[in-house]
């Protein structure tokens, strides 16, 4: 049995920069990938294990490597696993229509798009679109208190807001997206944007063993230090469910490693039992 202060499991983008700055207060860390991670440079000190990876209890894991399993404990876990975004049954395989990690793949000729779901994803795509192009069309399904018609320009893009109205099909054609909406309206763009929320990568991850459980999207709920409901136990990044706070990736990372130095010293808590 391997011990490590600290294991941060899994390859969110926010998982290189939470490592660089633990390593500054710890001094045994293990990074497991379950992929290959383009990292420019890894953090010294930081040991690194390839291979599908999953707990067996609060502070002991299994990690199935290319030369076999290999059993470990850490006395702090930071889940980084990431997530997958979710595409609705109506999503066509089209280039002109995209998912929301993918928004940089959108036409450069697009002048009209569709930003399909108001949700963390869809104002982040909001935001990196405005000033690029000139009308954008910003859609959800929920209430989103806005004006059903609310026309505003911000940097040079105009954008129509409607809530309470659902994408329930799209059709392509040589010009045009044609999206057709709960209300019976149909829309045409020249590209969209699905922003439709994401699952967490935690399926394989028997976080049952843990005492913890995943929300309806595979996503984990923690506090405001991003600590989950078993101490000890942290989330990063994309896998994090409740609560989104909108707040940079640095002041996560900050959060989380100021919490984990107020818990208790190690040698007062019998936690690495074999």
């Amino acid at each position: 049995m391997q011990y490590y202060e600290l294991a941060v499991l899994g390859c969110d983008l926010l998982a290189p920069l939470f490592l660089e700055r633990a390593r500054r207060q710890y001094a045994r860390i293990l990074w497991v990938r379950d992929s290959e991670t383009a990292v420019d440079t890894l953090p010294w000190g930081i040991e690194v294990m390839m291979g599908p990876y999953h707990f067996e209890s609060e502070r002991h894991l299994a990690c199935a490597t290319a030369t076999g399993t290999v059993h470990f404990a850490a006395e702090r876990t930071v889940l980084a696993c990431g997530a997958s975004p979710l595409r609705p049954g109506w999503m066509l395989e089209h280039p002109r229509l995209v998912l929301a990690d993918h928004w940089e793949r959108l036409p450069e000729s697009a002048e009209s798009v569709a930003i399909i779901g108001m949700g963390h994803m869809g104002v982040q795509t909001l935001r990196r679109l405005q000033g690029k192009i000139p009308r954008l069309y910003c859609l959800d399904a929920r209430d989103i208190h806005c004006p059903p018609q609310a026309w505003k320009v911000t940097g040079g893009t105009s954008c129509w807001l409607s809530a309470n109205n659902a994408v329930i099909g799209i059709r392509a054609d040589e010009q045009f997206l044609s999206l057709y909406l709960e209300n019976g309206q149909t829309r045409q763009v020249d590209a969209a944007v699905v922003c439709c929320g994401s699952r967490g990568n935690t399926e394989t991850r028997r976080l049952k063993a843990t005492g913890l459980s995943t929300d309806d999207r595979g996503k984990v709920w923690c506090n405001d230090d991003y600590e989950t409901w078993t101490p000890g136990i942290y989330a990063l990044g994309d896998v994090v469910g409740y609560p989104q706070l909108e707040i940079s990736g640095s002041e996560q990372v900050d959060r989380i490693i100021t919490a984990m130095q107020a818990v208790v010293p190690n040698e007062q808590r019998p936690l690495l039992v074999g």
